[in-house]
């Protein structure tokens, strides 16, 4: 019995769009996931450039953060480089902290870090798009390839009664549009 040649390019045919829409579902996965994210907090009625911050210590339940660590506090915020540079700014903090630059398909562009902080102790630093001139030299830059960032800052909890304190951290953080 041999099957006839319209129904094997058919069953080819299924079999070639069925991997092709997988590849293409998966490659596009990260970039739905943030977007997701980004509507989430616009509906919550932050802006871009505007901290949302998770006040309590997270276990494997939340959702926002792939593999949440059980000993972070994390600060979410989402900016645009290709339009405006932003100084970032925070209070000293002397324990664990970083900053993660992701772009849309959550690649990290750039990372900035405890031991990045300068010898004054002072954490501040300019978010940049390529196209926009580094005028500022006076503090790092990062400089970003994407026209759209996800920032994600870590703060380590080393005793539950860090938390409060690190809270004050998340607080302070900004985002300052720099002209």
């Amino acid at each position: 019995m041999t099957i006839p040649l319209v129904i094997l390019i058919c069953i080819g045919a299924l079999v070639t769009g069925a991997f092709a829409g997988l590849v293409l579902c998966l490659y596009n996965y990260p970039d739905w996931e943030v977007k997701k994210v980004f509507r989430h907090m616009k509906k919550e009625g932050y802006r871009i450039g505007e901290w949302r911050h998770v006040k309590e210590l997270v276990d494997h339940r939340i959702k926002v953060v792939v593999k949440p660590g059980r000993d972070v506090l994390y600060s979410l915020a989402f900016i645009k480089p290709g339009k405006n540079t932003y100084r970032l700014e925070m209070m000293s903090y002397a324990n664990y902290f970083s900053f993660a630059f992701l772009d849309k398909n959550t690649d990290v562009m750039d990372y900035y870090t405890n031991r990045d902080v300068r010898s004054d102790g002072q954490v501040r630093f300019l978010i940049t798009g390529k196209q926009h001139p580094k005028e500022h030299s006076e503090v790092p830059v990062i400089e970003l390839n994407s026209g759209f960032c996800w920032i994600i800052a870590r703060f380590g909890v080393f005793q539950t009664g860090d938390v409060k304190r690190i809270n004050m951290i998340q607080d302070s953080l900004k985002l300052i549009p720099v002209e």
